[in-house]
């Protein structure tokens, strides 16, 4: 019974000490770190009135990271670094329309100085590539550049990761030096399995194709499925393959204006290319209704929705189908 506590006592003490290397790790590597501060600028990117969601906002998001941008702010500030190395200090992150971008800095004021200068770089950038017009997108400043204060070092997150990895540290040196010496209580058992059977050679499955998923039934269904797919893998024009009327593409249009994106939507005799670039340029998502799959219209959009009576859609190559409808 002694010697079984002595065991018990002597795995917890080297959890504890595991625990205590762990937080003192932690806190010398936090005091190693070089400080950095954070200045922050929102952004909110507008068409006309209405707030700009969607594809659109993701590409505006993405010109933030665009050489050009930092030429310029690194130009104007007298920055000694390339624009790889700028980047690296850049968060860009949207919430609906606004686009936030933080910028860290070892110097509180050097990183709201760069944070004002790329907000204003920013702006310019968008009204010369994209017009001044009632209809065209704009970027305008939001809220201006201010100080968010010291991120780097954060002595609690890394002293509670140096707390955790050395108590698990503990626990691993516990188990092989103390508690494995205990029989019966950490050694696996032994257990006899028969013979698994050996598949024949010529035994083979044909799996089948898999079924692109259903996009919903009603039109606020569908409307939250494109909203959904498109925020994970950006798209904007869409082909409704199967909709002789427009019906059901009109019915999509307007549930996903009356969730705020921007949409049009027409009928495929009217759906060249450069029409689609046009719109595209303004809206969220621009939806063309067909009658049936045109493989020559479904170059020019971003993806296809297929309206079946149930079937398995055929093989599309090069095509993008982001889901289907049953009619």
């Amino acid at each position: 019974m002694h010697r079984l506590r002595a065991r018990w006592l002597l795995a917890l003490a080297l959890v504890v000490a595991g625990l205590v290397l762990g937080v003192a790790g932690g806190y010398v590597f936090s005091r190693t770190q070089a400080k950095l501060y954070r200045a922050q600028v929102a952004l909110v990117a507008q068409t006309g009135s209405q707030p700009v969601t969607g594809g659109v906002l993701h590409t505006i998001r993405d010109l933030v990271k665009t050489d050009i941008v930092a030429q310029n702010v690194i130009r104007n500030q007298q920055l000694t670094e390339s624009t790889t190395q700028f980047f690296s200090r850049l968060h860009v992150s949207t919430a609906g329309s606004v686009i936030t971008v933080a910028v860290d800095d070892p110097s509180s004021l050097r990183a709201l100085q760069i944070a004002q200068e790329l907000s204003l770089v920013f702006t310019q950038l968008v009204r010369d590539r994209f017009g001044t017009t009632a209809n065209a997108a704009e970027v305008s400043i939001f809220d201006p550049a201010h100080p968010v204060g010291q991120v780097s070092p954060s002595v609690g997150r890394d002293v509670g990761w140096g707390a955790l990895f050395g108590a698990l540290l503990g626990l691993l040196a516990a188990n092989v030096f103390v508690l494995r010496g205990r029989r019966g209580v950490w050694m696996p058992i032994p257990v006899p399995y028969g013979e698994l059977p050996a598949l024949g050679a010529g035994a083979s499955i044909a799996l089948p194709a898999a079924m692109p998923a259903s996009l919903g039934s009603g039109s606020g269904e569908i409307a939250e499925s494109l909203i959904a797919r498109a925020a994970h893998d950006p798209f904007q024009t869409v082909l409704v393959a199967g909709d002789p009327d427009g019906s059901l593409t009109a019915g999509v249009a307007h549930a996903l204006a009356d969730r705020g994106e921007l949409t049009m939507w027409l009928r495929a005799g009217d759906a060249d290319a450069h029409e689609l670039d046009r719109l595209a340029a303004r809206c969220s998502f621009v939806l063309v209704a067909a009658p049936a799959f045109d493989p020559e219209l479904a170059e020019t959009v971003d993806a296809v929705v297929a309206v079946t009576d149930g079937p398995a859609v055929p093989a599309w190559p090069g095509i993008r189908l982001v889901g289907t409808v049953e009619r």
